[in-house]
């Protein structure tokens, strides 16, 4: 299903940036950005 391959995609780079970055040091933006998506798309598949 499309739902579940973007989720994981937005779950992977998150981790990857998160490892790298550190947690404190990502942003929604950083994140939303790099997966060349909306922030509204991403809170789809992760609700506040």
């Amino acid at each position: 299903m499309q739902g579940d391959k973007t989720r994981e995609k937005i779950i992977a780079f998150a981790t990857m940036h998160f490892f790298t970055f550190g947690y404190s040091k990502v942003s929604t933006e950083d994140l939303v950005s790099g997966l060349a998506m909306s922030k509204s798309t991403m809170y789809k598949y992760f609700p506040r």
